[in-house]
């Protein structure tokens, strides 16, 4: 991609996160979800995320740990890993406004959480991606732009 052209605009769901930190994801959901963390990481994608991702990630930790699902990194480690990856962080009030977000999740028959990523794509412009297939299919049945994390090996 030249540098003239602006890079693909992504959001980027809590689920894709913990589909490469949790080692027993399915192999296709781990394998495009690090791809598409590596396209972000190289500057071929622009992925909005929001300021609740990092708290979703780690709800989402403490519960494989509650479970004894293994772990790709220890705990501690997790917050460098994140802060290598160039998120954009969407602050609740600057960016998305609850009111906003609780419309989306009336009109897309959706969890207020995953709404809130709705709100931003709609916003931002953007696809989309996450590693819940059922978010998928429910955005997909109305038009919206959503990318299940395995589709990055067919793109």
């Amino acid at each position: 991609m030249g540098r003239s052209q602006e890079a693909e605009r992504v959001v980027v769901n809590a689920s894709v996160m913990l589909a490469v930190i949790i080692l027993d994801e399915p192999w296709i959901t781990r394998e495009g979800s690090m791809r598409l963390l590596q396209e972000i990481e190289d500057g071929r994608l622009t992925a909005f995320v929001t300021d609740r991702f990092l708290g979703k990630v780690l709800g989402g930790v403490l519960k494989a740990l509650a479970v004894q699902r293994p772990l790709l990194i220890a705990v501690d480690e997790i917050f460098h890993f994140l802060s290598r990856i160039p998120f954009i962080w969407c602050r609740e009030g600057e960016i998305w406004r609850p009111e906003d977000v609780w419309a989306t999740a009336q009109e897309f028959d959706c969890p207020y959480a995953d709404a809130i990523y709705i709100q931003l794509a709609r916003q931002y412009q953007a696809t989309l991606w996450t590693a819940d297939m059922r978010l998928v299919r429910n955005l997909r049945r109305r038009r919206f732009p959503a990318r299940w994390v395995g589709e990055i090996f067919g793109r």
